[in-house]
């Protein structure tokens, strides 16, 4: 996508530009005249962007800002609520695929051994909600020492991430800068952000 397409990028529900780092979700219109959420980017027609928030695409549906940046009736297949709750589970989805993938490809490494090693060639370090502090807290210390890593606190048990990446006990998570290790940390961490629970840096 053009950069300066991005760069004019804007909130509809909040009129909030969205510059070419800000973490957005894009909908177009289908033509049932029905707004569709765009996850990959890749749906052809004109593209409406709301913050990835939860409480952004609510307030989107309840003012009826997909009509309007569509300049065209736009139906929304359910209440504020529920569609706000299908692209979260689409995203979670979306997400838990892309972990599955990096690890296929070798670019995930489970564990705490695993990930404390490898830190300075890791782009995010992954922990799901239920993850013990006191690990987490030992790998950040470590983290902030000596990589520019993010810190992302997914918005799942480790029974989900575990069942997702096919590793038992998934509580500490690294992910390889570059290729599937990259696309996997962008994916969580618009899912994060989206739960209103975003990375830390």
């Amino acid at each position: 996508m053009p950069q300066g397409r991005l760069n004019d990028r804007r909130c509809i529900a909040t009129g909030a530009p969205l510059g070419p780092d800000a973490r957005a979700l894009r909908f177009v219109r289908s033509p049932e005249g029905e707004a569709v959420p765009d996850l990959a980017l890749r749906l052809p027609g004109r593209g409406a962007w709301v913050s990835a928030q939860r409480s952004a695409v609510e307030a989107a549906v309840r003012r009826n800002a997909f009509s309007r940046a569509f300049k065209a009736p736009t139906a929304v297949p359910e209440p504020a609520e529920g569609f706000a709750a299908r692209i979260e589970a689409l995203l979670a989805e979306r997400a838990l695929s892309r972990l599955g993938l990096a690890r296929k490809a070798g670019a995930l490494f489970a564990g705490f051994e695993a990930v404390r090693e490898r830190l300075p060639g890791l782009c995010a370090y992954l922990s799901p909600a239920d993850a013990a502090e006191d690990g987490v807290n030992k790998i950040m210390a470590r983290l902030a020492a000596t990589s520019p890593a993010t810190h992302i606190r997914l918005p799942a048990t480790s029974e989900a991430v575990s069942a997702a990446i096919g590793e038992v006990g998934a509580v500490h998570l690294g992910l390889a800068a570059g290729g599937a290790g990259r696309a996997a940390a962008e994916a969580a961490a618009v899912w994060a952000a989206y739960t209103e629970n975003p990375p830390a840096t």
